[in-house]
């Protein structure tokens, strides 16, 4: 199987392809399912797509590279090529050359999503990995039924519903006292 370009190449003509033109030339913060799922294909076809993470040592930040796609072509792909009947030197190649349609990568998303949503509803917190630039997470919590009037005299009822609560901080590492 011919092996595709690297996930920052391939990211590179996924943006330039979806850029909106707008006054100051920069992409709109809308969401786009096919822009998603055209990133997940880029991903999912470089397997050794890197991707950075940080952990505090000694009070010091430290930048860790993990290989998700890899891990992913080694603990699913591999068994389950193996379970299939292939031998080990077999499956452990097609793992590693195999190589995803936008179909198939257009179901992360659903999984994805899914697996997150149902976390937070057990009212867990989503974290994502710590990055130089970022440390945050998501969650949710339970809004009551409530009642209110706005200034035109229009009265509201909104019944129970869950809201998305993000937390950002800067990094400590990033923060400075002056």
């Amino acid at each position: 199987m011919a092996k595709s370009k690297s996930f920052s190449k391939a990211i590179a003509e996924i943006v330039q392809e979806n850029t909106v033109k707008t006054k100051d030339g920069k992409m709109k913060k809308v969401f786009s399912r096919k822009f998603y799922n055209d990133v997940a294909n880029a991903m999912l076809n470089d397997p050794d797509y890197e991707f950075p993470t940080v952990s505090m040592k000694d009070g010091k930040p430290v930048e860790t590279k993990i290989k998700p796609v890899q891990a992913f072509r080694e603990r699913i792909i591999q068994p389950i090529a193996q379970e299939a009947g292939m031998d080990q030197t077999d499956a452990k190649k097609f793992a590693e050359e195999y190589q995803f349609n936008k179909a198939q990568s257009a179901t992360f998303y659903d999984l994805g999503m899914a697996m997150n949503v149902e976390n937070m509803r057990c009212g867990k917190a989503l974290r994502f990995p710590s990055q130089m630039d970022l440390v945050a997470s998501v969650s949710l919590r339970e809004l009551p039924d409530t009642t209110y009037v706005n200034k035109n005299g229009v009265k509201t009822h909104k019944k129970k519903c869950l809201q998305l609560v993000k937390r950002s901080t800067t990094p400590a590492w990033l923060k400075q006292k002056v």
